[in-house]
């Protein structure tokens, strides 16, 4: 209710309208009003004849000639603490405010800094909190003393008296403050900055394990929306420091602004519910996250389940769309139904698979179905410009060729991510040179559509900075509210009882579809699933090239549909985004994830199928995070990080490197390169997401529209032994299998490593060939005791790292091929893509820990100390260059042995010992490294030796540029030269499905 003006009232008059106003306009009750607030006048005459100043008194006002004078006809409504002292008054007669130049509504005493309003209450108000949290409360001694011995009694902070009246009215623990900065200060007593620490009222009721509900204004305007929200962040972080469990409690402001407006406006029932809803502070923040991803504003907003039935006028002939609409709501068929039938057209994806399905879709051509003479592309009707590719092919897409063409990036946020982050991308060093030609088509491209349900400035950013002519992006976004499905959310520590669940799916007949992160999960799914009798179908990054796979691929409601004896089909990543389930085949949808890959593309998994049937959902609470150069959630301080790497990197190998390389590093733009931006950007945005994996799927799956549930369910050892045992018997398959595969000459291997897919037994051969060389074995030496201790690639990363600490110059050597590769494309660098081997030489060295690599040598807790106290210091500078998180946690014992473990150095212990020089008479432990596994390390690395020095003829640089390359392909000597150069080990081999799928291995112990 809007108050009246309260100039030039009689104090009877001021004390009806404010009355009204608190109680009718903010929900009140009568007696907590009457309780907590006081009317009085500026001039009053006590009973004994004197003269008082009741106003001045209650704000320390210094009455003066010239200052503040008393008035008679001044009168205010004091919110009074159950102390007597004032906490605010609102005037009968507002004072300007000459900052914001209108008057302010409310007078705080002056010099009393941020308060919390603890009112006096009320019988009936007393009665009222105790039925809501059903715990006896003092009848008449102060409520907020024994609040402070109640640290599992919930609070509700809210800014201004009234709002915290009436929610004390409706027996929720309400505490008022003057604002949302109100709570925590961030100036110590001499008015320096500081780390930010709550106001003395709360102290001593934020307690560890308090439940604490933020409800603050939700205003219309977005500047101030996003004004409160960073303040909330701010706020929510230092309650939760101290302990709280912080909830932050939402409504719509179309309701109410404040919480008194929506229980005026929509009743008690209406903030009962928002309390109810209220998230998390870590689960607010993801979906503040979420709502600021876009903020572009856009040209034409719709409302279309399908998109494609939406016809827009005057859409731009030049420039760039951005297609911003939910998953399955036909952004393929729209680009297709506005795409010039004739005139060239490129098509850039980043998956074979999905690449295929959208060329059949947009009537254009597969680059890899064609032919190619003198670089023109030919197709069975003759030359063709209407070309789909993927990016990691994008030196064969001449720019000049396709001038003033249309250009598609369909899945755009997913197509830039795998340009900026994949192997398949950076193999050879040739990024900056895909970048480079990138950024060549997007400048001689009439018109590029970007689409993407995901779509964010971030993409926007990155598009518009690599055109020469800048145009306002034209943004068509979709606000359709897409119907969502139900979805049982599992909340449990591994996926045992979720697949217990799955076994009683399809054990009662449903059709199930299962999407899973990992190529070994599916494996075991798979196999688990089959002892039930069930017919399975499964695309992994094994089978998603093979005849069957390809067809459910492109057209999966006709594959089912000609062959609907399938029980279950099982999907990690391979199956793209992009392909469309429509049918009502299915009954059920499973997701179970390991966090191998961010929440957005767990979310486009689940919504392959598009019926809006159950799901039921197991993920892990944190994601496996492979960012190396910083943990951070700040673009800018991982810009910052790498810098700082790169810059260390310069100084180890500026002597040695070519003037190029110099050059390149010197003139290198930290600031306006924006790839190097959006890759930052991207790198934050992924730490996000796997630092609170299971919240951010959780909330990402709310924020889409769908009813998500959560299930608290306990381990069940039975199907988690069961699992474990199918886990260790497909791993002992595969390892039998590579063991037996043939061995493949050199041409053979670069065959198959070019080849878009591979058969089975291709696969087979290929990783066996990779292992027996890195492992310097014949075919008959290489046994699957071998294959099964490598790890799949893990141990091969260790040895590398090892390689490099023992053998000097090994390092630098390695770095130096690294950036000349780099430099020989003839196209700048990428800074993220700089080997570091050098650096964490130095690193390691600069710790101390080459006195632990000693086959000889025990230590003890106490010889670790100095290590352990040198990395705490530096954990940012070691996160940056070896990749390993310390924590506060994490004892000087637990870091130099996974230091060491890093390098593959195996650590036991030897014996207790109560002899230690120095720590006589205390029992130790005595460690050291293990003898016999060090001796079979060292017989690895000598053969490594032998066969370096065997092959350093072979060795060489990649010639130089050539006109060839400006028109597309490999700098000439490249395919030859990658076969004997070394390089960081991502997976044992790459994908030839330029998919991102990744394989898990042994979860538990890649999380450890």
């Amino acid at each position: 209710m809007q108050s009246a003006p309260l100039n030039e009232f009689t104090a009877p008059r001021f004390q009806t309208t404010i009355a009204t106003e608190f109680v009718q306009g903010s929900a009140i009750a009568p007696d907590l009003f009457g309780s907590s607030i006081e009317i009085v006048s500026d001039t009053e005459v006590s009973p004994g004849n004197e003269v008082i100043y009741p106003i001045h008194h209650a704000l320390n006002w210094r009455m003066s000639r010239f200052g503040q004078q008393a008035r008679s006809n001044l009168q205010a409504a004091l919110f009074q603490n159950e102390d007597g002292s004032t906490w605010q008054a609102k005037l009968s007669e507002p004072i300007a405010d000459p900052k914001k130049g209108k008057p302010r509504k409310y007078e705080t005493p002056v010099g009393s800094g941020s308060r919390a309003f603890f009112p006096n209450l009320d019988s009936q108000t007393r009665s009222h909190i105790q039925k809501r949290y059903q715990i006896l409360v003092p009848p008449t001694s102060s409520i907020w003393d024994w609040l402070k011995v109640r640290p599992e009694v919930p609070i509700v902070l809210t800014e201004g008296g009234k709002k915290g009246l009436s929610l004390l009215t409706q027996g929720y623990l309400g505490i008022a403050l003057y604002g949302v900065n109100g709570g925590y200060r961030t100036k110590d007593a001499l008015g320096e900055s500081c780390t930010p620490y709550l106001i003395p009222d709360l102290l001593p009721l934020i307690q560890p394990g308090r439940p604490v509900y933020l409800a603050f204004d939700q205003d219309a305007a977005i500047e101030t929306n996003q004004a409160v929200a960073r303040a909330l962040s701010r706020f929510g972080a230092v309650l939760a420091k101290a302990g709280a469990i912080v909830h932050i409690i939402q409504w719509n402001g179309a309701d109410g602004k404040g919480c008194d407006d929506l229980i005026v406006n929509r009743g008690a029932e209406a903030f009962q519910t928002a309390y109810d809803r209220a998230l998390p502070l870590e689960e607010w923040k993801i979906e503040q996250f979420l709502r600021r991803q876009l903020t572009y504003d856009a040209a034409q907003i719709v409302h279309a389940a399908d998109l494609s039935t939406v016809s827009l006028e005057h859409l731009p002939q030049d420039g760039i769309w951005a297609i911003a609409s939910p998953k399955g709501t036909g952004k393929t068929k729209f680009i297709a139904a506005n795409l010039p039938e004739d005139g060239k057209v490129a098509l850039a994806t980043h998956r074979v698979c999905l690449g295929r399905n959208l060329c059949q879709r947009l009537n254009i051509h597969w680059r890899n179905d064609l032919d190619k003479v003198n670089g023109e592309f030919i197709a069975g009707d003759g030359y063709t410009l209407r070309v789909g590719f993927c990016v990691d092919a994008l030196l064969a897409i001449d720019p000049e060729k396709f001038q003033g063409c249309t250009l598609v990036i369909d899945e755009a946020v997913q197509v830039f991510r795998h340009l900026l982050l994949s192997s398949t991308c950076r193999k050879g060093g040739k990024l900056a040179a895909l970048l480079d030609r990138l950024k060549a088509i997007i400048q001689t491209s009439k018109l590029i559509i970007l689409a993407d349900a995901d779509l964010d400035d971030a993409t926007l950013d990155y598009v518009s900075s690599l055109r020469e002519v800048r145009k306002p992006i034209y943004l068509i976004r979709n606000d359709v509210e897409v119907k969502g499905y139900p979805t049982d959310f599992v909340e449990a520590t591994n996926p045992s009882a979720t697949i217990v669940l799955l076994n009683k799916a399809v054990e009662s007949g449903q059709r199930t579809f299962v999407t899973t992160d990992s190529k070994a999960a599916s494996l075991t799914l798979k196999k688990q699933l089959e002892k039930l009798g069930a017919k399975i179908f499964l695309i992994n990054s094994e089978t998603s090239g093979g005849e069957e796979e390809q067809r459910f691929i492109t057209n999966p409601d006709r594959f089912l549909a000609n062959d609907p004896t399938w029980d279950v089909i099982i999907a990690t990543p391979s199956l793209c985004t992009g392909v469309s389930i429509e049918s009502n085949y299915f009954q059920q949808v499973f997701g179970i994830f390991y966090g191998i890959i961010p929440d957005a593309d767990m979310a486009q998994g689940l919504g392959r199928v598009r019926q809006p049937i159950p799901r039921t959902i197991w993920c892990a609470q944190r994601g496996i995070d492979r960012g190396g150069v910083s943990d951070s959630i700040n673009p800018l301080v991982i810009k910052t990080a790498l810098q700082q790497r790169t810059q260390a990197i310069s100084k180890l190998l500026w002597n040695d490197l070519t003037p190029d390389a110099q050059d390149n590093l010197t003139n290198y733009d930290w600031q306006g390169d924006p790839h190097l931006n959006l890759w930052a950007r991207i790198s934050a945005s992924t730490h996000r997401s796997m630092q609170s994996l299971r919240s951010a799927l959780k909330v990402r799956l709310r924020y889409e529209g769908n009813q998500v549930k959560v299930l608290d369910l306990e381990t069940d050892p039975v199907a988690q032994e069961q699992l474990k045992n199918i886990r260790r018997e497909l791993k002992e398959a595969e390892a039998k299998a590579i063991a037996q595969a043939p061995m493949l000459s050199i041409s053979e291997r670069v065959t198959l490593e070019n080849q878009e897919s591979l058969s089975p037994q291709e696969r087979l051969s290929l990783e066996k060939t990779i292992l027996a060389d890195f492992y310097g074995l014949t075919e008959e030496e290489l046994t699957p005791e071998i294959v099964l201790k490598d790890q799949q690639g893990r141990r091969r990363q260790q040895l590398l790292a090892l390689e490099n600490q023992l053998e000097t110059g090994l390092c630098q050597e390695r770095d130096l091929k690294g950036l000349e590769r780099q430099v020989t494309w003839g196209k700048g660098l990428c800074a993220w893509d700089i080997d570091t081997s050098t650096l964490q030489h130095k690193m390691r060295e600069y710790l101390g820990l080459h006195a632990f690599i000693d086959r000889d040598r025990s230590w003890t807790k106490y010889d670790l100390a100095e290590l352990g106290d040198c990395a705490k210091h530096h954990r940012k500078e070691i996160k940056s260059v070896l990749n390993f998180t310390i924590t506060d946690t994490m004892s000087t014992v637990q870091i130099a042995h996974q230091l060491l473990e890093q390098l593959g150095i195996p650590v036991k212990q030897r014996c207790w010992s109560n002899r230690a020089e120095g720590h006589e008479g205390e029992k130790l432990r005595i460690y050291g490294v293990d003898a016999m596994e060090w001796d079979e390390i060292q017989i690895i690395l000598s053969r490594r030796r032998t066969r370096r020095q065997g092959r350093a003829s072979f060795a060489g640089s990649p010639l130089p540029l050539n006109q060839s390359f400006e028109h597309g392909g490999d700098p000439k000597g490249y395919e030859f030269t990658y076969i004997w150069e070394e390089e960081s080990i991502q997976t044992p081999i790459q994908d030839p499905q330029n998919q991102t799928e990744q394989d898990s291995g042994d979860l538990s112990r890649r999380t450890a």
